[in-house]
Formats: C-alpha cells, sequence, structure tokens
C-alpha cells in the first residue's frame, strides 16, 4: 500500500499532474504536484484531485483515502495498491495532463 503527498494547486487553467518525484528505492511515498480547475470552496478541489488520481491509475474512486486534513494545500493520500505499480502506471502514461 502507498502514500502519495499531493501539493494541490486549485483554480488551475488546465488540470494535471504538474511534478513527479518517485524516489530511486521505490519507498512506500511518492511526491507529486497536482493542479485542478476546481475552487477550493466545500472540497471541490479535494474532489476533483481524488477523480483524477483515480483515473490516472485506473482505480476506483474508493480505492483512494485522504488522510491529511480537507483545508491544507499539502494532501496525503492513501491508495490501496503496491507504491511499484503506481509508479510504473505513473512513468509509462506518456501524457500526464488531463
Amino acid at each position: 500500500m502507498c502514500n502519495v503527498i499531493v501539493r494541490l494547486i486549485p483554480n488551475a487553467k488546465k488540470s494535471g499532474i504538474a511534478s513527479l518525484e518517485i524516489p530511486k528505492d521505490t519507498s512506500d511515498t511518492i511526491h507529486m504536484k497536482i493542479k485542478v480547475t476546481a475552487t477550493p470552496q466545500k472540497g471541490k478541489a479535494n474532489k476533483a484531485m481524488l477523480a483524477m488520481l483515480a483515473k490516472k491509475l485506473a482505480l476506483s474512486k474508493s480505492s483512494l483515502r485522504m488522510l491529511s486534513k480537507q483545508s491544507s494545500p499539502l494532501k496525503i493520500i492513501y491508495i490501496d495498491k503496491d507504491c511499484k505499480e503506481i509508479t510504473e502506471l505513473l512513468q509509462n502514461n506518456d501524457s500526464l495532463t488531463l
């Protein structure tokens, strides 16, 4: 199971993964910056981020769980999948932007 630390940027012009840092040792943590067009009001940006991640990783939304506070720009997402598999999916994805 894998933890992903996300810096969420709401109100962006385009939604997508802006940057991705995968540790060389493929530990249990991946760092990324995600931009979403949704506003940060009433959790809309968080929902958009989770939906985008689920789609990129071909997982159900219920496979992702936010462990950090809703209002924090730094999110910790628990993904019910091995970090090595997630790393491969993200690295093989040619277009990280939606």
